[in-house]
């Protein structure tokens, strides 16, 4: 009888620990991914504004310095900055190596086809080009209320994934009945 009621007990101890410890970790995870999201939004906002002068028509040289200010957003986040004119043409890449390249044509990936309509588009998808999960992020370059370009940073999960795994196994390891 005592076994029987030790075992209802820890059955029971076991799917309240799971009716809690999962909603937890589903919305901490939700919780890491809306704030980098936020955060990649607002330094595609900031980046659009630095180059909303020059997006129209650059000239060698701001298209140099706009490449700058890329590279060195990727090189202190591991962000890649695109920067693309109206017609969704390459201005700046941050992952150009020896400065602005050749231009050429964005204007097919979604998320810059829906920046340079004027909306913000935010999204994770999976690169195969790169082999990982990336959270894209573009909005416009616009002044006057005319959209000029679009700036787009995509961002690498793998960071914020591994945090989430590392928390379920946190979670899990708290959860753990004997």
């Amino acid at each position: 009888m005592t076994r029987r009621l030790v075992g209802t007990y820890l059955v029971l101890a076991a799917i309240l620990l799971l009716a809690l410890v999962i909603p937890l970790g589903l919305t901490f995870a939700d919780s890491q991914r809306s704030d980098l999201s936020a955060r990649v939004e607002r330094d595609a906002f900031t980046l659009a504004s630095l180059g909303s002068e020059a997006v129209a028509d650059p000239t060698p040289e701001q298209r140099r310095d706009l490449w700058t200010i890329a590279r060195r957003y990727q090189d202190d986040t591991d962000g890649r900055v695109v920067l693309v004119d109206a017609q969704g043409r390459l201005i700046a890449d941050s992952d150009d190596p020896d400065g602005p390249g050749a231009p050429r044509s964005f204007a097919s990936r979604p998320e810059i086809a829906q920046a340079l309509a004027g909306d913000i588009a935010s999204g994770e998808r999976f690169s195969s080009t790169l082999g990982e999960n990336l959270l894209a992020v573009a909005v416009p370059v616009a002044s006057g209320g005319r959209v000029l370009g679009a700036v787009r940073i995509t961002f690498p999960t793998d960071e914020i994934d591994a945090d989430i795994r590392r928390y379920w196994l946190l979670l899990a390891g708290v959860t753990r009945v004997e």
